[in-house]
C-alpha cells in the first residue's frame, strides 16, 4: 500500500511516534516536516562526512549539538581550526589548548618527540636518557614553573641524573651528550605547550557546570593537539573503566588528523584510543562524534574507526569516496553520484539512530 503525504500530515510522526521526542533537521522540500532520532543510540557514536564546504560544522553546530544538549548529554569540542566552533560560542564556553596541562605519560611522548627521542630508535627503545626523562617528568616537581624555570630545573635535573660525577668519558658522559643534543633542539614554545595548569579532571568539571566546553587548538601543532586528547581520552577511560558514565558527546573536528586511514606514530596512539573509546563508550553513555572530509582511503578515516560509526551523516562527497558511498547507499536504490552534487547542508541520515528503515535527506535552516 502506498500513502500519499501532504505538507500538513507530517509523516514523520509516524516514525517518531510517543517514544522519541528529539529531532535534527528537516526533510528536504519539507520544513515541518522536522525528523526524528532515535536517541537511544546516541553512544554508538556518529560519524559527519562531507568535503570542504559540504556543511559538517553548520550541521554539528545548529542540529548536532542542540540535540546532545536536548537528550541529556554535554559537550565537549575539539575545534581543530580554533574557527569552525570557538568563534560561535561564549568565552565562558571556551578554553585555549595552551590552559590544558598534559599527564605526565603525555609529557614524556612528546618530549621524547621534540628531542629526536635523543637518537634512539623510537620511544619504545628506551635508553638511559628517555629513564631519565621519566623520573624527571613523573615527579612533577616542575609544574607550575615559567620557560625559563623549566629549562633550568630540566637541564640541571637531567645532568644529575645521567652524569652526577660530571666525568668527561665513559657511557655517563655520552648519556650527558646524548641528552645535550637533544636538549638543544628543544624550543621555548614547546615547553610552553606543557605548562598549562587545567588538568583533565578540570576540564571536565567545566563541562559539567557549563554544558558544553570548545577547546580551540589553533596557534598549535599537530602533535600538541594530539598530545591533549590522548590527555583527555586517557582521564575519560579511567573514569570509565571504573565504570562512571559520562552523559558526554566527544565531537571530534578534523577526524583523519586523529585516526588517518593509515596511522603511524602519534596517530597510531590517537587512533587507537579512538578505538577503545568507542567499545568502551556504547556502555558508559560516551558518544564519540567525528567529523571528516572523506569517509575513506587516503582522504578519510581510518576503517577500524569508522565500524565504530553506528550512525552517519553523508552530505557531498569527493570522488574518491563515491566506492564508499555506493557501499552504504547503493542497497537503497540511491545512486552514489548523486552525492557529489548535493547542495552544501544536504546531508543523508542513516544508521542506528534513524527510526526510517531507509536513509533520509534532511536538511536545515542556517540562522
Amino acid at each position: 500500500m502506498v500513502y500519499l503525504f501532504e505538507d500538513k500530515d507530517d509523516p514523520m510522526r509516524y516514525l517518531a511516534g510517543t517514544a522519541h521526542k528529539h529531532t535534527i533537521g528537516y526533510y528536504e522540500g519539507h520544513p515541518t516536516w522536522r525528523v526524528p532520532v532515535n536517541e537511544a543510540f546516541i553512544p554508538y557514536h556518529i560519524g559527519v562526512f562531507a568535503s570542504t564546504g559540504g556543511g559538517k560544522s553548520y550541521l554539528t553546530r545548529l542540529q548536532l549539538i542542540p540535540m546532545f544538549l536536548n537528550a541529556g548529554f554535554d559537550v565537549l569540542v575539539l575545534d581543530w581550526k580554533g574557527r569552525d566552533y570557538a568563534p560561535y560560542f561564549k568565552k565562558q564556553n571556551v578554553i585555549s589548548i595552551s590552559e590544558i596541562a598534559l599527564d605526565p605519560e603525555t609529557v614524556v611522548s612528546y618530549l621524547c618527540k621534540k628531542m629526536g627521542n635523543f637518537g634512539y630508535l623510537s620511544q619504545q627503545a628506551k635508553g638511559t636518557v628517555t629513564q631519565a626523562l621519566e623520573e624527571f617528568v613523573y615527579s612533577e616537581s616542575w609544574r607550575g614553573l615559567s620557560v625559563n624555570e623549566f629549562r633550568k630545573v630540566f637541564y640541571t635535573s637531567m645532568i644529575q641524573a645521567l652524569n652526577p660525577r660530571n666525568l668527561t668519558s665513559g657511557k655517563s658522559f655520552e648519556d650527558q651528550q646524548r641528552f645535550e643534543r637533544g636538549y638543544r633542539r628543544l624550543r621555548d614554545s614547546d615547553i610552553q605547550n606543557i605548562l598549562g595548569t587545567l588538568t583533565a579532571n578540570d576540564i571536565l568539571q567545566l563541562v559539567r557546570e557549563r554544558k558544553i566546553i570548545v577547546i580551540d587548538m589553533k596557534k598549535t601543532g599537530r602533535d600538541e593537539k594530539l598530545s591533549v586528547f590522548l590527555t583527555l581520552a586517557r582521564y575519560l577511560m579511567d573514569l570509565m573503566q571504573n565504570d562512571e558514565d559520562l552523559n558526554l558527546a566527544l565531537v571530534i573536528d578534523e577526524g583523519p588528523q586523529y585516526c588517518p586511514f593509515n596511522p603511524d606514530s602519534i596517530q597510531k596512539e590517537t587512533t587507537d584510543m579512538i578505538i577503545d573509546l568507542c567499545a568502551l563508550g556504547r556502555s558508559h553513555k560516551l558518544c564519540v562524534c567525528i567529523l571528516s572530509q572523506g569517509m575513506a582511503g587516503e582522504i578519510g578515516i581510518n576503517a577500524a574507526v569508522r565500524r565504530n560509526l553506528n550512525t552517519q551523516f553523508v552530505g557531498k562527497i569527493h570522488p574518491l569516496d563515491i566506492n564508499e558511498a555506493g557501499n552504504w547507499l547503493s542497497p537503497f536504490n540511491i545512486d552514489p553520484k548523486f552525492l557529489l552534487s548535493l547542495p552544501p547542508g544536504h546531508f543523508y541520515f542513516m544508521g542506528n539512530m534513524n527510526l526510517s528503515p531507509i536513509p533520509l535527506l534532511i536538511t536545515f535552516e542556517v540562522k
